[in-house]
């Protein structure tokens, strides 16, 4: 015999059913977390802190080198000419290293090869044929530039070069002509060859 159902049965039946579908509900997406997750997940250690992490990002940008940027005297060729001359015709003995570096920075990378290899020696023959504690200072008489061709330019200068002596006399001055090419690269115009005339 089946037993009767009662009002109150009829009653509690859909509201049990909508507690528990309310009770999935819910418990979908709590266990889902409503699409948020956790930043740090599969990260050791602890968060860093707002102070921390503004540090980090600062130290970071900090270490990064700059882009590389053409010097601004390096833009002009009729510039990197005459400093390039005037350091070329500059030999002190107590100055060797600091001219190498100068002419350096005015020259292409595989000019700065060449430079490297063959300037030190140079130089040392230059101040053997000085007088004690004489050195030769160097002024730019002349310097001019051809046509722009093919990325380049050819140049001509005449350096006035004079030897001072160690006790502040100076020997008359001597032009000496040089021959250059510029060429033209990303990080400005730079000396690519400079010989003199013979």
């Amino acid at each position: 015999m089946m037993r009767p159902t009662t009002r109150a049965c009829v009653r509690s039946t859909p509201d049990r059913r909508v507690t528990i579908v309310l009770t999935g509900v819910a418990l979908a997406v709590a266990m889902s977390g409503c699409g948020i997750r956790d930043p740090y997940a599969g990260k050791s250690g602890p968060p860093p802190s707002s102070a921390q992490g503004s540090h980090l990002a600062t130290a970071a940008a900090s270490s990064a080198p700059p882009p590389a940027q053409p010097d601004r005297s390096q833009t002009n060729p009729q510039a990197v000419l005459d400093s390039f001359s005037l350091a070329y015709g500059d030999v002190t003995p107590t100055a060797i290293s600091g001219r190498l570096q100068r002419l350096i920075s005015f020259a292409t990378p595989a000019y700065a090869i060449r430079l490297e290899r063959d300037e030190p020696q140079a130089a040392v023959e230059a101040i053997r044929g000085l007088p004690p504690g004489a050195q030769t200072v160097a002024h730019v008489a002349s310097a001019w530039l051809g046509r722009l061709h093919r990325g380049g330019q050819s140049g001509t200068v005449v350096l006035q070069e004079t030897i001072e002596l160690a006790g502040g006399n100076t020997e008359p001055a001597v032009n000496v002509s040089y021959k250059a090419w510029l060429a033209r690269t990303n990080l400005g115009w730079r000396v690519a060859k400079f010989t003199p005339v013979q």
